[in-house]
């Protein structure tokens, strides 16, 4: 099994962000969805609901844990993502989602959870990782078939 995970971005992790397992990712495209209502939102995998946000009155500030005066008050409660914004899809490295002690073919994973330089050691280690990378075809690359939006 693969680990999913989907984060709404404030600079700060929201707490209710959290990892779902779902089949094998690198064998077949997937379907995600993300539906932006008025209050919150709706995150799926293949038609399947994986989780949902819905920001407390204080909105995503609150949420958050921010400090002082909220930069975002004169927005809705979804602020900041009451507004148009980019979409983010990326193979990051690091962070805490593979727990210390998970192996990579025999090779244990390359940092850990309290490392400040995660992708530094994830880049030393590299002779252990690459060789489990397929360079001579497309498979060790992030495919994307397709994105839509749908205005509601």
């Amino acid at each position: 099994d693969n680990d999913f995970n989907r984060n709404l971005r404030t600079n700060k992790l929201i707490p209710d962000n959290r990892v779902t397992e779902i089949p094998d990712f690198s064998s077949d495209f997937h379907t995600y969805r993300v539906d932006w209502l008025p209050n919150g939102f709706h995150f799926y995998i293949d038609k399947e609901l994986i989780g949902e946000m819905f920001p407390p009155a204080g909105g995503f500030w609150e949420l958050g844990g921010f400090d002082g005066e909220n930069l975002w008050s004169s927005g809705t409660i979804l602020a900041p993502f009451d507004q148009r914004f980019h979409f983010l899809i990326n193979v990051a490295v690091g962070g805490n989602f593979f727990p210390d002690g998970c192996q990579n073919e025999n090779y244990d994973k390359p940092w850990d959870a309290s490392d400040p330089t995660q992708m530094k050691s994830f880049w030393e280690s590299r002779e252990n990782w690459l060789p489990t990378w397929n360079d001579e075809t497309e498979d060790n690359t992030m495919q994307v078939d397709y994105i839509r939006v749908y205005g509601l």
